[in-house]
């Protein structure tokens, strides 16, 4: 039936309240750090405060979830002993737990914000933080308190080792090496010759140490006296983003990279071997502390343990990853999800297994709608259409004259139903899709979602040209009406709990509601300002809203008032379905397959800074710098305008286009209270993968142009 089943990595115990991972198994947000505790013991961290504790050697994986407000990203891991570590991330959080990492509490140092990448610690008392701007904390009586220490570098240190409480080591930004003799009381500045950031550092005693560029570059150290001072070079990964290195003694150690990349040495790097681990995750976080036991963390949540030195490397973390865009539930037991690259995943069981049903297509698909647990049909890029009647286990195109993307499907009978996509593509059918017919439109409309009333009542969401639409027919989907168009960015969701009371969402937090059946629409305020992909209710009192950063949003009294609730995690999510007040699903980028058993859970106070209007209209320095495979492109807006991005390589010709349509005024930088950057992908106009090179983004508004320039590296 099915190419796969994937429930073999369980998460325990489930989180008893709020929502929790089916897949990826044990849980899907990006790991960056992990800590080998002992050959059975290890403890990850990552994206959205996600805690990952395994006692048994990686074969059971507990969420550490119950820490107030940690909601932020957790960058690095370090245990002193058994008992204590601490975890340091984003905002200038810093975790403590004496127990294992059982549970774990806050150890503020202050009112700083900036984030912490790096933490070591030479015995249960003294250790080190690095982190933003410069940013250097010490401590000699565990933790409890901290203080700041002074050197003259002022750009990112993202590692830090210690080997006693005079000598450390600190890897950054610009090529540079910090080095203190004296505790930290005076910093010496160590200038590399080799381009991009410092991003691993190890030392194995006060005479040997490692620490790898980004570009590929590995350095290591011998010496007495001037250990950290004088380096000599090897390059390893010529073509690899290199993340994170860790040795299990002076020979023997492993650098990590992007794009699954390993390399080991036995001889202290005069030789190193290279594999891939898998192509499709950059290895984040390495931690070789229990030799010959070392754990591996990367994006995705994808973990490999090695108990032979690196020899060979088991992965612990299974499902597959494709963007999930789609969902349709029955019941408690029955769903199907679909999304990119032709992905249809299929459950009988609540979701405790998805199965992999074959598409026969590998184009993006947007929606899956089914009438029972045998018929069922799917939409997607270029006119993709697909219907089942065994209920998946084997799909059939449906071919339909249109090479536009659809975006949505719905049925009102198991007859009658209707096809939505870009450039004003309507389709019809009133024979259970035997056949469509082709309704007319404007082609300058692109329709994203729609929703059957009654039999002849039905109403539809989209944009043109940055203009927020909503149209509604009354003949069954013949003729369509205007019924809604503002500059207030494209609408992706509608939903009605009635004849006259309806909902409508979309880009930058626009949530939209009406109360007279769509004479007028009137702005909501919701608790957040990302974009919003889908709403849906259970009855005309429960609904819920998804979108991007993990947003989730209830109301418990038909829409008149929206709590956040805390998805724990940060994937986009792009559907949501319930089929109670109670138990439902969501799905979102990278794989992301959330449950809850008990509505969401609670609800968490969210407070964004109200967002300031920018002076100047300019493109900001992208995110991360160098990337691969894809970058944040922030911008701020003195003015609503027209907006489009242009990317250009080295030799100054045109290789990505793209038009975000008409945007508000504000800043498009991902931080609290402000819009989403966009996302470039690395990819040209015809999706081929770019070469590594510097390439150059170019703003284009009313208010002028504006460009930066960029690092790819592959």
């Amino acid at each position: 039936m099915g190419q796969g089943i994937f429930s073999s990595i369980s998460s325990e115990p489930l989180p008893p309240s709020g929502w929790f991972w089916q897949n990826p198994l044990p849980q899907g947000n990006d790991l960056y750090g992990v800590f080998t505790v002992d050959r059975r013991r290890a403890v990850a961290v990552g994206a959205a405060g996600t805690i990952l504790l395994t006692t048994n050697g990686g074969r059971n994986w507990s969420m550490q979830s119950g820490i107030k407000d940690v909601r932020i990203h957790l960058r690095s891991i370090f245990f002193t002993d058994t008992l204590a570590g601490f975890a340091v991330g984003d905002n200038g959080k810093i975790l403590r737990t004496e127990n294992g990492g059982n549970s774990w509490t806050e150890r503020p140092f202050g009112n700083s914000s900036e984030a912490l990448y790096g933490v070591h610690f030479v015995n249960r008392n003294v250790g080190w933080i690095v982190g933003q701007n410069g940013l250097i904390l010490r401590t000699s009586n565990g933790g409890n308190l901290w203080q700041r220490q002074s050197s003259d570098f002022s750009a990112n240190l993202f590692r830090v080792e210690a080997v006693t409480g005079q000598f450390c080591l600190s890897s950054g930004a610009d090529h540079t090496i910090l080095r203190t003799s004296t505790g930290g009381s005076s910093w010496e500045l160590i200038d590399l010759p080799v381009p991009g950031d410092l991003v691993g550092l190890h030392l194995t005693s006060e005479l040997i140490g490692w620490t790898a560029s980004r570009f590929g570059f590995v350095f290591r150290t011998i010496g007495r006296i001037d250990t950290g001072k004088t380096w000599e070079s090897s390059l390893i990964f010529p073509k690899t983003a290199v993340s994170d290195l860790d040795f299990f003694d002076s020979f023997t150690g492993i650098v990590i990279g992007n794009e699954g990349a390993v390399a080991r040495t036995t001889n202290s790097g005069t030789r190193w071997s290279t594999t891939t681990l898998d192509s499709s995750t950059d290895l984040q976080g390495i931690s070789l502390k229990a030799d010959p036991v070392g754990w591996i963390v990367g994006t995705n949540g994808r973990m490999w343990k090695t108990t032979n030195q690196g020899i060979t490397w088991d992965s612990y973390a299974s499902g597959p990853t494709p963007n999930l865009r789609g969902l349709s539930t029955l019941d408690t037991s029955t769903s199907w999800a679909v999304g990119e690259s032709g992905i249809i995943l299929a459950s009988s069981n609540g979701g405790e297994s998805w199965i992999l049903q074959r598409s026969n297509t590998t184009v993006r698909l947007h929606a899956v709608e089914f009438l029972d647990a045998d018929s069922g049909f799917a939409v997607g890029d270029s006119g993709t259409v697909l219907f089942t009647v065994d209920g998946g286990t084997t799909w059939m195109p449906s071919r339909l004259p249109t090479s536009s993307a659809l975006f949505d499907i719905k049925f009102f009978t198991p007859l009658n139903g209707i096809i939505m996509g870009e450039k004003g593509t309507i389709f019809r059918t009133t024979n259970g899709g035997g056949t469509w017919e082709i309704v007319p439109h404007d082609s300058s409309i692109t329709f994203t979602s729609l929703q059957f009333i009654d039999a002849d009542t039905l109403w539809a969401a989209g944009d043109s040209a940055g203009f927020g639409r909503i149209f509604k027919s009354t003949d069954g989907g013949s003729v369509w009406i205007s019924s809604y168009s503002q500059p207030a960015l494209r609408l992706n969701s509608i939903r009605f709990i009635s004849s006259t009371t309806g909902f409508a969402a979309g880009r930058a937090g626009s949530f939209l509601k009406t109360t007279n059946g769509g004479i007028t629409w009137l702005q909501q305020g919701t608790p957040f300002r990302f974009d919003y992909h889908a709403i849906y209710f259970a009855n005309d009192s429960v609904g819920w809203a998804v979108g991007n950063n993990g947003a989730i949003i209830r109301s418990v009294d038909g829409g008149q008032r929206w709590s956040a609730l805390w998805s724990g995690t940060n994937r986009n999510l792009y559907a949501v379905r319930f089929v109670d007040a109670s138990i439902g699903w969501v799905v979102g980028s990278n794989g992301a397959i959330l449950k809850t058993v008990d509505g969401g859970g609670e609800t968490i106070e969210v407070n964004p800074p109200r967002p300031t209007i920018p002076i100047v209209t300019r493109l900001l320095t992208n995110f991360p710098n160098p990337f691969n495979p894809s970058t944040y492109l922030p911008f701020q807006l003195a003015n609503p305008t027209n907006v489009v991005i242009i990317i250009y390589d080295i030799l100054g010709r045109k290789v990505r286009e793209m038009d975000l349509g008409y945007l508000s005024a504000g800043t498009y930088d991902n931080q609290p209270g402000n819009a989403q950057a966009f996302i470039w992908d690395g990819e040209d106009n015809l999706g081929r993968r770019l070469p590594s090179g510097i390439y150059f983004s170019q703003l284009i508004t009313s208010d002028g142009i504006s460009t930066k320039k960029m690092i790819l590296v592959r």
